[in-house]
């Protein structure tokens, strides 16, 4: 990330030693379990300065809190590049710290000055992965100082430029790796690659050190507290903070570290001041310096947090000696108070890293055994509540504002209605981070008395509650992505999206309360709210789509190139997604993914972006009978504008119409993002789309435009193959290494043979073009018409391969014969063993060329323009 730190401690090390290169799920494991061993140590040196040790069941808890409480636990579950240097510079913080301690203790001069050494070496490591850490740095001087003055004070003394020598040469050694690291990198000593970063904004400018951020940036690290919900894991984050006295109270003992100096004991152990208060002034310091910064998130708590943990359970350790002197109420009081801070702290921690566990099976059992007696009270209390009827009386709403109408997930998910002119408005919903869902326009009678029928996702409890006991994981992923609305018994709005946590207690109907006028804003009024029973299985599966489909669509203003889902079908583990990528004002194309197949797109398109679009879809799942493997071909056909952009076989995954969804990625594919964010996306059902042969198989050879894979999936993958299984031919890629290729050529049953070389850019598209038998007429065909018979004869006797025009490969075989369902593009559909299933890079493109013409049609077939296109 900023810091070299995590690679020469671990990265480095292990690649060394094993030729492989770590996780970063693994490095944060070692980092974070070294930082909590490390403060077991050090807890263990301040326990012996009491004069009186706690009970060990005390002890016990204070373990917990220090490996549960201390956010590391958290940062590990999300292990990424952001979290390793973190996790990182808190064990070497820590180590420091717990080498400080030994330092005091130390009998002998050259041990405690080799242990200063070990401490000064780890925190300069902390600065090579957390840069603010050099502001606590110089905190190290604070037990040196104490041992000189009130320590072992002959030898110490007498040792002190060895003692000051170990303190300070290797953080500075540190330093100076770092200065000239980082000189050599950008010509500056203090630039650490911030400025550098590619971001979704530009850092260049941004001003790091901002004093009048450090009072609301303090308040936003100490006290944004938890949301309460009812399922599991009950405890869910105020994005995108966390408040390290919200969550994790316990903390707040630290403030009280100077109570424990009223022992006299303590007051006059080096250890206990020096080792306390550098950990409780490192805290503070870390605190400090991101609250000045204009950027935050919770993984920082583990700069800081850890620290003021450790002071905390030393004060609590000390509390069992100093309350000896307090009267009985008092001290039976603040034993059950510690306790309580101790638990609160470990439960809402624990809650937050076991929901962030990258383990769903885990995480699903934990969510089925703790939300089944929630689900057996609701059950006892009325049951589950589904769709809210509300009874509204609207008035006009000035053009383009909106009153929230229903709202879920903590707020962040919002049906709202919008003012259209005088006379109408129309219903939208917005899931935050997403651009909003619009409905159609609808008239209002104004004073009138309407009914409202919504059905949000955010309404039901996850699928671990028992109520989906026994549903199809599908269906039940179906009813938590609806967003519908009905007016009048007539529907306005039906869309899906995702939805955030939510619960009964975070479900608010009608608009926000308006002190102006001590009613509700903008004069709209629930009258009534009555919920409807949770729709049955049934209810859900008979809902949905079937048949081809024309979007009329409107896209949104460009702002930087990305990918947006338009249709999906099929499930979690098998779907189908048709999806947009803008590539400028006016400029897109479109694209098929699909689980386990990989995905083809078509040429790039121009179009009107203040116009509206329609785009027909023609696709095996949309069109075969439900639970049914729905045909390669006619496979895919997509026509934009009444233009053909692509007809080709395609195979696709079974689907059932509630899973045909518009405007969302439903499936999660990686394609594309979460949803399509353009103002308007209408389906409307069509008559099946076929693409005339004419105008997009035609004759002659096949072109297909191509980006090779920069990570293929297997060394052999096809790009071009005709035929049937016994009787095929495969054109295929050989994947050499990452700039090299070799194009082959499979004649079933006959032989292989492999192109030279080729080198290849990647992301640069090229075309490639396959010659031979199958995609000419027979030789007897007038539609060679004036040709010369060796020109035919040559052209139908060899399978040859261009690319971008140029002749790279010939085979002297005739191709077996196929018919235009017989030829795909990037699948192997004839099964041969040559090469993989599918072709991992993407297909731009693909048509046929046309017959050649002229005396040299053997050697130019590949560039033969797209005369029949």
């Amino acid at each position: 990330y900023f810091g070299v730190a995590p690679v020469l401690l671990y990265y480095l090390p292990i690649h060394w030693i094993t030729g492989s290169f770590a996780f970063e799920g693994s490095a944060a494991m070692v980092f974070g379990t070294v930082g909590f061993l490390a403060g077991l140590a050090l807890l263990r040196r301040m326990r012996s300065q009491l004069l009186r040790t706690p009970p060990a069941s005390w002890q016990a808890l204070g373990i917990l809190v220090w490996g549960l409480a201390t956010y590391t636990l958290v940062d590990c579950q999300t292990a990424t590049f952001y979290t390793v240097p973190i996790l990182c510079a808190f064990a070497c913080v820590t180590v420091a710290l717990a080498l400080v301690a030994e330092a005091m203790q130390a009998e002998a001069p050259f041990l405690a000055a080799l242990l200063f050494a070990g401490a000064s070496l780890g925190w300069g490591l902390s600065v090579a992965s957390r840069p603010h850490f050099v502001l606590s740095l110089p905190l190290l001087g604070l037990p040196v100082v104490l041992l000189l003055c009130r320590e072992k004070g002959n030898w110490a003394r007498g040792y002190r430029l060895a003692l000051l020598g170990a303190i300070i040469l290797p953080a500075a050694v540190v330093g100076a790796a770092l200065a000239w690291y980082n000189y050599t990198r950008f010509g500056s000593v203090s630039e650490f690659g911030f400025r550098y970063q590619f971001t979704g904004g530009d850092q260049r400018f941004i001003t790091l050190w901002n004093p009048r951020l450090i009072v609301p940036n303090l308040l936003w690290y100490s006290f944004t507290d938890a949301v309460y919900v009812d399922y599991f894991p009950f405890v869910l984050q105020r994005e995108p903070m966390v408040g390290f006295l919200a969550w994790s109270p316990f903390a707040a003992l630290a403030a009280f570290f100077p109570a424990t100096l009223a022992s006299k004991r303590l007051r006059q152990s080096s250890l206990w001041v020096s080792v306390g208060g550098c950990a409780w002034a490192t805290g503070c310091i870390h605190l400090l310096a991101l609250s000045i910064l204009p950027i935050g998130a919770d993984r920082y708590l583990a700069d800081f947090l850890p620290e003021f943990t450790l002071v905390a359970l030393a004060v609590s350790m000390a509390s069992f000696g100093l309350l000896d002197r307090l009267a009985g109420v008092y001290k039976a009081f603040a034993h059950p108070l510690l306790a309580a801070l101790a638990y609160a702290s470990l439960i809402k921690l624990s809650s937050l890293a076991v929901a962030r566990m990258n383990s769903p099976g885990l995480s699903r059992h934990l969510a089925l055994l703790t939300n089944a007696p929630v689900g057996y009270l609701q059950q006892a209390l009325g049951g589950l509540k589904g769709p809210a009827e509300l009874t509204v009386r609207f008035q006009p709403l000035p053009r383009g504002k909106r009153v929230p109408l229903v709202t879920t997930g903590m707020g962040r998910d919002v049906l709202f209605a919008e003012g259209v002119d005088e006379d109408n408005i129309r219903l939208g919903f917005n899931h935050f981070g997403n651009q909003p869902l619009l409905g159609t326009a609808f008239r209002l009678a104004p004073g009138r008395t309407r009914t409202l029928v919504i059905d949000l996702g955010g309404f039901y409890p996850p699928n671990t509650h028992p109520y989906f006991r026994g549903w199809d994981s599908d269906v039940a992923d179906a009813l938590h992505r609806r967003v519908t609305a009905s007016f009048d018994g007539v529907s306005v709005l039906s869309a899906n999206s995702e939805f955030y946590s939510t619960g009964v207690f975070t479900t608010r109907f009608g608009p926000p309360y308006d002190p102006t006028t001590g009613g509700p804003s903008a004069g709209i009024s629930v009258v009534a709210v009555k919920r409807k029973p949770v729709p049955s299985e049934a209810e859900v599966t008979s809902t949905g789509w079937s048949g081809p489909v024309r979007l009329h669509l409107k896209f949104p203003p460009f702002d930087y190139v990305r990918s947006e889902p338009l249709l999906s079908t099929g499930s979690l583990r098998a779907a189908d997604l048709i999806y947009v990528t803008y590539l400028g004002r006016g400029r897109a194309r479109f694209g098929h993914d699909s689980s386990h197949v990989g995905g083809v797109e078509t040429a790039e398109i121009t179009f009107d972006p203040d116009a509206e679009h329609t785009l027909d879809i023609g696709l095996g799942s949309l069109e075969a009978p439900e639970n049914t493997l729905p045909a390669s071909t006619p496979g895919l056909r997509l026509k934009f504008d009444d233009r053909w952009l692509m007809a080709m076989a395609r195979p696709s995954h079974p689907t059932h119409p509630y899973q045909i969804v518009f405007g969302y990625n439903s499936a999660r594919l990686s394609t594309a993002e979460e949803a399509f964010a353009g103002p308007l996306l209408v389906p409307e059902h069509i008559q099946g789309i076929v693409a005339p042969a004419t105008s997009i198989l035609g004759d002659g050879p096949l072109s297909a435009s191509v980006r090779f894979a920069p990570f293929p999936s297997a060394p052999n993958e096809p790009l071009v193959v005709s035929g049937v299984e016994g009787k095929g031919d495969i054109v295929f890629v050989n994947y050499m290494d990452k700039k090299h290729i070799k194009i082959g050529i499979d004649h079933w049953a006959v032989g292989m043979k492999l192109s030279d070389p080729i080198e290849v850019t990647p992301n640069t598209v090229y075309t490639v073009t396959v010659s031979s038998a199958a995609f000419l007429p027979d030789a007897e065909s007038p539609q060679w018409k004036t040709l010369p018979s060796h020109e035919r004869d040559s052209l139908l006797s060899a399978i040859r391969v261009f690319v971008n025009g140029k002749l790279i490969l010939e085979a002297p075989w005739k191709a077996y014969p196929a018919d235009d369902s017989q030829i795909s593009v990037g699948v192997n559909t004839i099964g041969g063993s040559t090469c993989s299933p599918r072709f991992s890079g993407a297909v731009i493109e693909a048509h046929r060329t046309g017959l050649p013409v002229g005396a040299s049609a053997t050697r130019d077939a590949g560039s033969v323009g797209k005369a029949r296109l």
